[in-house]
């Protein structure tokens, strides 16, 4: 097996979260290629960190935490946003001027959702009563809108008038926007965690979470030093499907192993029922 290692000198080895170390079991040596050191398998675990995040840029995430085996270089991870929308107009805050009544107005805020067409999914409110000067007296809300990050209070665009500006109650939706990327360095900055994207996070969220699941072995002993981005051999006796045996000659190991490896994977996949 050559899935990517990562340990920090203690005696657990973890995964990154595109590894699947299913198979590993209780028993099994592990050989870290270059390292003449052995390591046995005491336990095999799944752990699971769920974790919001702040945006610091563009590309760019803050987690607050000090886990070292939270979020590796070559992850490959799951960024969630919880967009907000609008739900009920509060107060009229300015009411402006030259409005009429029927006015069809939107929100003058930076904080629209962009969808996946690109279209800006605004709020849209349709004025109700003016006084004399045209000022907003009532105000109401047509269709809800979609937005990156919450707020209360805003100036509002289009009709007749202009300078009105009106406070809102916001919510989040229970949707979930999933983006998926690449994280290209992870550093450790006072009690936070600091990760670099593979590329720019599309809307201008102010925060969201992270789901990252990993492998942790738990090895016999601790390690002497630290490895990261470190592929490694695990070794075992006969094959998981057939139970055949597998040599242990040094010299002819690797090839044979690998092939009867083949052998057994494929006759397995052969014999699973077809659901």
């Amino acid at each position: 097996m050559t899935d990517v290692l990562f340990s920090f000198g203690d005696e657990f080895f973890y995964s990154n979260n595109l590894a699947n170390w299913d198979a590993i079991t209780q028993g099994q040596e592990i050989s870290i290629i270059n390292d003449s050191e052995k390591f046995f398998v005491v336990r095999n675990d799944i752990i699971t960190y769920n974790k919001s995040f702040k945006i610091k840029g563009e590309k760019t995430l803050e987690i607050n935490s000090t886990l070292k085996d939270l979020i590796f270089d070559g992850d490959t991870i799951d960024c969630i946003f919880k967009p907000y929308c609008i739900i009920a107009v509060n107060d009229v805050l300015e009411k402006g001027s030259g409005y009429q009544i029927n006015d069809i107005v939107i929100i003058k805020k930076e904080a629209f959702f962009d969808s996946t067409i690109d279209q800006k999914i605004n709020a849209v409110f349709k004025i109700n009563n003016v006084d004399q000067n045209g000022g907003i007296t009532e105000i109401s809300l047509i269709e809800n809108g979609k937005y990156v990050k919450s707020f209360t209070e805003c100036e509002i665009e289009g009709g007749k008038g202009a300078g009105g500006k009106i406070s809102v109650i916001i919510n989040k939706l229970n949707e979930k926007i999933i983006n998926h990327f690449s994280v290209l360095d992870v550093k450790y900055v006072d009690n936070s965690i600091v990760v670099e994207l593979d590329e720019k996070i599309k809307n201008k969220f102010s925060s969201g979470e992270i789901l990252i699941k990993r492998h942790r072995i738990t090895a016999n002993k601790p390690l002497i030093k630290n490895y990261m981005s470190q592929p490694f051999f695990i070794r075992v006796e006969k094959t998981p499907f057939l139970n055949l045996p597998l040599a242990k000659d040094n010299n002819i190991e690797q090839l044979y192993n690998q092939a009867i490896l083949t052998i057994d994977s494929k006759i397995e996949q052969a014999l699973r029922p077809i659901k």
